[in-house]
């Protein structure tokens, strides 16, 4: 190996870690184990000279970098400090090499073996272990609407695809005529369920209402809330609603709120939006949100004395509250993002409300969703991780209607949402981005017959199949109870891959090429 070859350890530069313009360097003379891979294997012995292979299969690599670290005006010992902490990682990070640089590894630093350094030079052995034994080239995205893929690589890759539904239909799929079982039968990725050419589908989810949040044409001034006063006006950015003046603060405090301060209630801007048809029995609302209680988009520190929470109400044909979903900051003296959930009436255990919170929901970018189905509610929220998908979710499972004529069953006739913050205190970065409500048929509100089939997918919904970690995504939600009995989870094999799509989706796949 030719030396001063360059080291990037998760995003970092180990030359710029060490080397200064006073003249400390830190220099690479040679590197092994990125060469060959080496196999692994078990054997069993049947008899005397008669051996078979029972197991097989690429071992984990081990890279070793020889180097030098020389000081000029510092310490040694600070420069190796340096380095060491910046080496220290707790998972697996990319590491690339200037005389390979269309080759990423993934693994971390594990030891050193180094002396302890003389004219002011200090020689060792780096180590970094890749459980993952592979090198992966550039990430390629290709649209699907050329089915042939090609895999340049020397190994199998698997594969992310991103999918749009084009229609509506109980069943999708993919398959690669190129990636086959022992049998010789192309793996196949199928979603949903079958249908009989003379089924009659019927949808369980039917979107009435979508809103991007993008203008308050369409809502109206609200006139009914629970949570102090409406005051103040709501307005839309890019982002969403938000309240742009919060109207008469006359208990107003010009320096902080806290839980022992007695300045009124919760004060802010409410619009609602009534529909067309009242939904009259099982409903789905989904809410993107942002409420940033800790950092503002800035990224300057939002302080303890900011508060701001967002409603959604569900209300009836009478204006009575058949649910509502609270999330915010309500704390005067911590920072904390929580939900809550209500109903219109108290259940048979004496229970109407339930607030739920969990680590990883301060400036909270996310997904607020309610189901009435049947006779349950379902509550959830979740955070968006930014490559769509949702996660650090919480739920509130199975929260009872009650038996008989309460208003938490009457038809659903208006959305209202609502931006608050406590009267006095300063207000937080908030917006309501996103509302879509669906008309559902409820778990048990139907029986299919024999010649009936459920929708699974209505046109628009965005499909996410990666076939690294095995998961499924649909709209960003985990559904692995979307796979059909035959599905098998399928690679990209080395050289041209030939791809069939179900008429019904279109979209992108994304893979990076592997080598050994």
């Amino acid at each position: 190996m030719s030396p001063n070859i360059k080291i990037t350890y998760d995003g970092q530069d180990l030359e710029n870690v060490v080397t200064t313009s006073g003249g400390d360097m830190f220099i690479v003379e040679n590197t092994k184990g990125r060469q060959f891979a080496d196999v692994d294997y078990d054997t069993t012995n049947i008899g005397i000279g008669r051996e078979y292979y029972t197991d097989m299969g690429i071992k984990s690599r081990e890279i070793k970098v020889d180097a030098n670290a020389v000081d000029s005006n510092q310490s040694l010992f600070k420069i190796l400090e340096n380095l060491n902490n910046a080496l220290y990682r707790t998972e697996d990070v990319p590491i690339t090499f200037s005389d390979e640089p269309d080759r990423t590894y993934y693994g971390r630093f594990t030891n050193a073996d180094a002396n302890d350094g003389y004219n002011d030079v200090a020689q060792f052995t780096l180590t970094f272990l890749c459980l993952d034994p592979y090198k992966y080239g550039r990430s390629i995205t290709q649209s699907l609407s050329n089915t042939t893929i090609a895999n340049g690589g020397t190994v199998e890759t698997y594969p992310v695809f991103d999918l749009e539904v084009t229609k509506q239909t109980s069943l999708v799929s993919i398959k690669n005529y190129d990636d086959q079982d022992e049998e010789g039968t192309p793996r196949e990725m199928v979603l949903g369920v079958e249908s009989e050419a003379d089924d009659k589908e019927v949808n369980t989810k039917k979107l009435v209402m979508q809103d991007t949040m993008q203008s308050t044409s369409g809502w109206t001034q609200a006139s009914n809330i629970d949570s102090g006063s409406i005051s103040g006006n709501m307005t839309t950015d890019e982002d969403g609603f938000y309240a742009d003046k919060w109207g008469d603060e006359s208990s107003k405090s010009d320096t902080h709120w806290s839980d022992d301060n007695n300045l009124g209630d919760w004060v802010g801007p409410s619009l609602e939006r009534s529909l067309d048809n009242p939904i009259q029995d099982s409903f789905t609302l989904e809410a993107l949100i942002e409420n940033q209680n800790d950092k503002n988009p800035d990224g300057s520190p939002v302080g303890e004395a900011h508060t701001g929470i967002m409603e959604i109400y569900m209300r009836d044909i009478n204006d009575n509250m058949i649910a509502k979903i609270q999330f915010g900051d309500t704390y005067g003296n911590k920072v904390q993002n929580k939900a809550a959930f209500e109903k219109g009436r108290v259940d048979a255990l004496g229970e109407k409300r339930w607030d739920f919170t969990r680590k990883g929901w301060n400036d909270f970018d996310g997904k607020l969703y309610v189901k009435r189905d049947t006779d349950d509610f379902i509550v959830e929220a979740s955070v968006d991780n930014g490559n769509g998908e949702y996660v650090k979710r919480k739920s509130l499972r199975s929260r009872p209607i009650a038996e008989g004529g309460t208003q938490d069953r009457n038809p659903l006739k208006t959305i209202q949402v609502a931006i608050r913050k406590y009267n006095g205190s300063m207000r937080m970065y908030n917006r309501i981005k996103q509302i879509k409500l669906y008309d559902s048929i409820g778990e048990f509100d139907y029986l299919l017959d024999d010649d009936t089939t459920p929708v699974q997918f209505n046109q628009g919904d965005k499909i996410k199949i990666d076939m690294s970690n095995n998961k499924i995504l649909l709209n960003g939600d985990p559904q692995p109870n979307l796979l059909h009995f035959d599905a098998e989870y399928f690679s990209l094999v080395e050289g041209l891959n030939n791809l069939k799509l179900s008429n019904n989706i279109k979209g992108t796949v994304t893979y990076r090429n592997r080598y050994l």
